[in-house]
């Protein structure tokens, strides 16, 4: 299910994936939406707006008990995989900033998931990953965390627009 890749993406040039060097396994749906820049979104699973770093990831770990992506997160970011939430939210703060932003995206048919129109795919948009985006959590088909500076975040944000089948040829 998973093969030897890279954890951050800062573009992808030439199917090259540039790297800071921290080598994880990334998930063949990493891979797709690392190799097209793009990832897809729906909010009708959980609502708009949920973008703040601290307040996603502490949701995650503390809310949904999700140790294993905690563990994931600290060894993307080159730090101890039993590091604490507050560590791992303190170097992503160093990184990005204090207004740092993270955003869910999945494949194209990942998102089928989370949308309530899956036929239409009605409420379904496309995101360019920018440049400076890292890639923090890898669940497979369930999706991708992406964390990136406020700035990074309005230009994918502005870049945003809905799905239309014909975009990709269907």
């Amino acid at each position: 299910m998973y093969n030897h890749g890279v954890a951050y993406v800062m573009r992808i040039r030439n199917g090259f994936i540039r790297s800071s060097g921290n080598h994880t396994f990334l998930s063949k749906e990493a891979r797709e939406i690392l190799r097209q820049g793009k990832g897809y979104r729906s909010e009708d699973a959980y609502g708009d707006g949920h973008r703040d770093f601290m307040k996603v990831i502490t949701h995650e770990v503390e809310e949904l008990e999700n140790v294993s992506d905690l563990k994931d997160m600290a060894s993307r970011l080159n730090l101890h995989p039993s590091s604490s939430l507050a560590v791992v939210l303190q170097e992503i703060e160093n990184r990005f900033g204090s207004d740092a932003k993270v955003i869910w995206l999945t494949t194209l048919e990942g998102v089928k998931q989370y949308t309530d129109h899956p036929d239409t795919m009605e409420g379904v948009d496309v995101y360019r990953i920018p440049e400076g985006a890292f890639l923090l959590n890898d669940l497979g088909p369930d999706g991708q965390l992406f964390v990136m500076t406020a700035l990074d975040y309005r230009i994918m944000e502005s870049s945003r627009s809905p799905y239309v089948a014909s975009m990709n040829g269907k």
